[in-house]
């Protein structure tokens, strides 16, 4: 009764204690302490319920456990929108019920750790807290992300084998208290009792396993020992465009849809532009930009149905990778054309080349299905890599092209330069105009196309609408900016 009306306390005054002498958490220690001595009924079992607290202590025999065929040992907490539910024992092979916020499962194998404890029999003690409140820490007043915890804690503990590291995982799983869209980045902790001499959540020895972004299913976590669990997800404050945005793009899309449609019906149309390698590379980015607009238009926002929302996600990912990588397939024709010249021709460059451009990102996407397929789906609203994964899959792969292409463009630049300098062979200058033109239009097109993805990195924050913002028009216009130079004459 004395925890229970603690978890009544405000939140300031649990945090000043904590912070000054860990009275919270001491109080916590003590109450699982007890609950290793109680008396328990005839059943083996002692069991109490408040509306802020659930607690079970339960006697198991260890050999009984290692001989049963099971998995796990499984407790849950089901709960109601006020307060927590009964702790109650989950028969083995039995689904965990939607109405449990939290559960927690001991693999049987915990009885090898019984057996080398020299323990004939053990306790399993579980305590199920309705909020976080006794679980105070300050490693998240200055955190930016919005970062706190967003569960019930749920604690299981064995009296004897408190700094035991488990050979297999217990699994917890968790409905968060909110579900939202701001919600982002499930992390799976347990409370650390002497963490910065203060006690804090801390990730050492827990792993998230599956779980929707936002938070809107039940989020799986292991830990390898036993403790107080929660999950801690980010509270970001999502920007957002008025619905004039989705209008500019919608638009822009279109016009630049259209311009790419114009600018492959003109290289096609002519038979030197067909013959000409830069232009056949260039048709090919028009191709994998046209892929990239007409799937954002026709599948960004088809969350319906999650499996073509992963599908169409996955295909973003693969022409935007596809795009960027045929803009450094450029760059190196360019580097033939313009600075090496002797010995520059490459047989079959351009069948080589879509073996990168095209292959590469097939690569890329299957690893990252493979890696964890929810990844390519953002949230309730979009279909697209979330904001976590897109750094390892898209900003890197991005950066590096952009890092080559500039590195290209610079070579190419400073022999242009030199050649310039024969200002009395004719031959020198429209070689330097013609080379000037294509460095040019390589670096409009390259800056454009990437760096404005890099734009869409930055969107947290303060300056998060003016970024959304020029995300927004720069990307929706790259086709038409190709369009005009390239064919704009």
């Amino acid at each position: 009764m004395v925890v229970n009306n603690l978890l009544d306390v405000d939140e300031e005054i649990l945090m000043e204690s904590q912070t000054q002498d860990q009275t919270p958490t001491k109080i916590v220690e003590v109450l699982e302490d007890q609950l290793g001595k109680v008396e328990l009924n005839n059943e083996g079992i002692y069991e109490e319920m408040t509306h802020n607290l659930a607690v079970q202590a339960r006697s198991f025999d260890a050999a009984q456990v290692s001989e049963e065929d099971m998995t796990y040992i499984s407790f849950i907490s089901e709960s109601n929108e006020n307060s927590v539910g009964a702790v109650e024992v989950l028969a083995d092979g039995v689904k965990i019920p939607d109405a449990a916020n939290v559960s927690i499962a001991l693999p049987n194998r915990i009885s090898d750790d019984i057996k080398d404890n020299n323990m004939t029999d053990f306790r399993i003690i579980v305590i199920v807290y309705n909020d976080s409140r006794l679980f105070q820490s300050a490693q998240f007043i200055n955190d930016s992300s919005g970062r706190r915890p967003n569960s019930q804690v749920i604690s299981l503990s064995v009296p004897g084998l408190d700094r035991v590291e488990l050979d297999e995982p217990i699994v917890t799983t968790f409905i968060p208290i909110e579900i939202s869209e701001t919600n982002r980045n499930t992390t799976c902790v347990f409370w650390d009792f002497v963490l910065d001499g203060v006690g804090g959540w801390s990730t050492e020895g827990c792993t998230f396993v599956n779980g929707s972004e936002d938070g809107s299913d039940r989020q799986y976590c292991e830990c390898t020992h036993l403790t107080n669990f929660a999950i801690l997800m980010d509270f970001h404050q999502l920007s957002s465009l008025p619905p004039a945005a989705d209008v500019v793009t919608i638009v822009g899309l279109s016009i630049s849809i259209a311009s790419l449609f114009l600018t492959l019906l003109t290289f096609v149309s002519k038979k030197k532009f067909r013959k000409s390698e830069p232009k056949q590379i260039l048709c090919q980015l028009c191709l994998s930009l046209l892929g990239l607009y007409i799937v954002f238009l026709a599948g960004i926002d088809q969350t319906e149905d999650k499996n073509w929302c992963t599908f169409a996600a996955a295909l973003l990912h693969y022409f935007l990778l596809s795009s960027i990588f045929w803009m450094s397939v450029q760059a190196v024709k360019m580097y033939y054309l313009l600075v090496k010249v002797v010995n520059s021709h490459v047989s079959h460059f351009v069948f080589k080349a879509c073996l990168f451009a095209w292959g590469f990102p097939v690569i890329i996407v299957l690893v990252s299905v493979f890696i964890d397929h929810n990844s390519y789906v953002y949230s309730a609203k979009y279909c697209f890599l979330t904001l976590q994964h897109m750094y390892y899959s898209v900003a890197i792969p991005v950066a590096l092209s952009l890092l080559f292409n500039m590195t290209v463009f610079l070579l190419v630049l400073h022999s242009l330069s030199q050649l310039g300098k024969n200002t009395n062979q004719s031959r020198g200058k429209e070689t330097r105009r013609s080379g000037m033109l294509m460095l040019k239009n390589g670096v409009t097109i390259t800056a454009v196309l990437g760096l404005t993805w890099l734009i869409g990195f930055f969107s947290i924050g303060d300056a998060s609408e003016v970024m959304l913002w020029l995300f927004c028009i720069l990307n929706s216009f790259q086709g038409l900016l190709i369009f005009v130079c390239m064919c704009w004459k």
